[in-house]
């Protein structure tokens, strides 16, 4: 799904005359021994997706000391076929897309019910808009769609909203100021830090704020998208100081440059929600992204409008029905 995710992307980005995308590289840092290790290998094989084993030397020759970890404990694999997607700006690019193909955009309108009402189609009962009437609805509401699903299916597909901490690093002040940066080739990274999680906290090199290496936990307390206070939490920012410590040694953890708070929608099985709802054909849903949907951002546009007009997705969604939760 990744390599027809890649596609849609740079065509979009040819389309806009626009570059959202930075290819960068990356890292996965996961134990020894494992079974995250052996699906690890695994997927990138089956994908063909070429990567290398690095050891704690030859990591530190690679990234001039930028990276380590402990050897007797982890391995480190890297691959070129990783990057980063500027998030503000591809929501941008893909609004001015829209827009140009007739779409009309109404930011910040709330919607409150979505009634189906099978052959009449459906209405959406809005805040600010009044009740708007479609064929089909795509419902893409992130943490919301826990409060939008229920009334439709007696169920919220256990989707589980979560507060996450993001912190910034500066180089150390003794250091090469470029240690970090994506132009000077500092991948992205992954750390897999137990052995029962899908992952636990992953990073970006210097870009979106320069000089400035972003680490964030991939998991948190569960939160109200009404009513969470959108700050981070203060007890994960030792965490984070502990991991940077072990996996990127001249990256100041003293002393944070800035943090900020990111909200996830999880699932039980952190796989996606991509399905018509069952008994209500015209309502079509794209949910519980778990932190790692949004590189997948014209995929799953790609497969949600399939699923609308009644045509058959190129990938199987098994992995991502429903009825999984039901």
């Amino acid at each position: 799904m990744m390599k027809r995710a890649f596609e849609l992307w740079h065509e979009a980005e040819r389309e806009a005359c626009s570059e959202v995308v930075t290819m960068t590289g990356g890292l996965d840092f996961v134990r020894r021994n494992t079974l995250i290790e052996s699906k690890l290998k695994d997927a990138m094989r089956s994908a063909g997706v070429p990567f290398e084993e690095l050891d704690a030397a030859a990591l530190r020759e690679r990234f001039k000391g930028a990276f380590a970890m402990p050897e007797d404990s982890f391995v480190c694999l890297h691959s070129r076929d990783a990057g980063v997607v500027n998030a503000s700006k591809a929501c941008e690019m893909f609004q001015c897309l829209a827009r140009s193909r007739g779409a009309d955009i109404a930011e910040n309108c709330k919607v409150s019910e979505i009634d189906d009402r099978g052959d009449e189609g459906v209405l959406l009962r809005t805040a600010d808009h009044g009740t708007v009437r479609s064929r089909k609805v795509v419902v893409t509401a992130g943490a919301w769609a826990k409060k939008l699903l229920p009334p439709l299916l007696g169920s919220d597909l256990n989707l589980s909203p979560i507060n996450t901490t993001v912190v910034y690093w500066r180089t150390k002040a003794d250091r090469d100021p470029r240690l970090y940066q994506a132009e000077s080739g500092a991948p992205v990274f992954i750390v897999y830090a137990d052995d029962n999680r899908v992952l636990n906290a992953y990073g970006t090199p210097a870009l979106e704020y320069p000089g400035l290496v972003k680490f964030c936990l991939h998991h948190g307390p569960a939160t109200d998208p009404d009513s969470r206070l959108a700050v981070p939490n203060l007890e994960d920012f030792d965490k984070l100081k502990d991991l940077t410590r072990t996996f990127l040694p001249n990256a100041d953890a003293s002393q944070h440059a800035s943090a900020e708070a990111c909200m996830y929608t999880n699932t039980d099985d952190e796989d996606f929600v991509l399905d018509v709802l069952p008994g209500k054909e015209n309502i079509v849903v794209g949910a519980g992204f778990s932190g790692h949907g949004f590189k997948f951002g014209p995929l799953v546009g790609e497969i949600l409008c399939s699923l609308a007009l009644g045509e058959e997705p190129e990938f199987s969604l098994e992995p991502f029905r429903v009825s999984r939760f039901l």
